[in-house]
This record gives C-alpha cells, structure tokens and sequence, in this order.
C-alpha cells in the first residue's frame, strides 16, 4: 500500500517522468541497442559479427563486473559539473521508490555505458542468453536499490558486496550523494574511497532545483543549478 500511496501523491509531472522512463528503460534502451547491434556496427566493425564465444557462466556475471565497474566511473561523471543537470532529475525525488529508478531525462540513458555495451556484446557475441539472464537479475536489483526499504536483518549479511537500499538512499541525500556510486557492487566504492556506510537512515532527499515537464524531459541543462556539484 506504502507504494501505492506514494503513486497517488506523486504531482502528476513526476508521475509523467516516472513513466515516461520506466517505458523507455524497458523497451527504448533494448530496442535501441538491438538497432546499434544489427544496422549499424556492421558497418563500423565488418567481419566480427559473433567472433566471441565464452562461457555462459562468464556472460551471467558480466552485468555483476565488468559492466558494474565501468557504470562505477560512468556515474561518477555524471555527477561532475559539465554531467550533473543531465542526471538531476534522477535525484530530484524526496523520497525513493521503484518508480524513481528510471527517472532521468530522455538524453540520459545515451551517456550510460549499458546502452553501448549491450549492443557490442549482442554484436560480438554467439549466444546472449546467459547476459540478458543476468541483466534481469541487475534490473531487480536497481529496483530494490531505490525501494526504499529496511533490509531484513536476515539479509544484512549481503552488505558485505552489494549496495543496499539504506546505502543508496544516502547516495540520494540532498547533502551527501557524492558516495555510494556502484550500481550493484559496493567493491568499487570501498575501492576508490567512496563508500559510505550508517546506522541512520537519510533524512533529507532530493534536489531543490526543478524546471518543467519539458525542461527536464529534454532540455535539463536549462535548469537553475541550486543542489549539485
């Protein structure tokens, strides 16, 4: 009900951004990277069409790490000056549920690493079964990771390698989202010293600064900077 609740008292811009994102995370960011894979890499690389052939075990674990490090560096930078009003918007909620996890601007999703490398590996690769197998698996795991939710304490145990909701939620804080960057893996943060770990729960989410349904849908860089880098 908690969900449901949040839905309905979500302003309709926010329910239209929400949306809009969900749909085009789900099926615009596939069907974009199946286009890339099929009309124009044989263009760009002729010749290598399926060249690839590894284990299915090694395409199930590569949204686990290869992809997850290299989102790692990506987030990062859009969260630098010249990137930040592209990924504002997906700070901008006050409070975090799965509608919020695809809540980005529509040019977005073309500066993230998924999109191109799913249509390098749909490209290079024999069989992608294995891949898009773990990629459901990642998308789960993007939804938990905004839900908002407490962790079981059954389940805490699973800190010691995956980012929690609690974790990413501080990732969200209107005074502290310069940490906890990983999408799946705190390894990376803990690695490169931006790993931040509390027994409180964030308090205060979300960036002041909005613009229109228009502005943040397609020109978020019009936006006032008040809450960034």
């Amino acid at each position: 009900m908690g969900l449901v609740k949040n839905w309905r008292h979500r302003p309709l811009q926010d329910k239209l951004i929400d949306g809009i994102g969900l749909l085009f995370q789900g099926w615009g960011v596939p069907i974009i990277a199946k286009l890339l894979a099929d009309h124009v890499l044989p263009h760009i690389l002729p010749g290598t069409l399926n060249i690839i052939s590894v284990p299915s075990w090694v395409l199930f674990l590569l949204p686990f790490t290869l992809v997850d490090y290299l989102y790692y560096w990506n987030h990062r930078l859009l969260h630098t000056r010249k990137l930040w009003n592209l990924h504002r918007i997906h700070h901008s909620s006050e409070q975090l549920d799965v509608f919020v996890t695809s809540r980005n601007s529509f040019w977005t999703p073309f500066f993230l690493i998924y999109i191109w490398f799913h249509a390098m590996l749909i490209f290079l690769t024999r069989d992608t079964q294995a891949y898009i197998y773990g990629l459901w698996l990642m998308a789960a795991l993007d939804f938990w990771r905004h839900s908002g939710l407490s962790t079981p304490k059954v389940l805490k145990f699973l800190n010691f390698i995956f980012i929690l909701p609690e974790d990413h939620e501080w990732h969200h804080s209107s005074d502290q989202f310069d940490v906890n960057f990983g999408g799946n893996l705190n390894l990376w943060d803990r690695l490169h010293g931006t790993y931040f770990k509390s027994s409180e729960r964030a308090t205060k989410l979300g960036s002041l600064a909005r613009g229109t349904l228009w502005q943040e849908l397609f020109f978020p860089w019009k936006i006032d900077r008040r809450v960034g880098p």
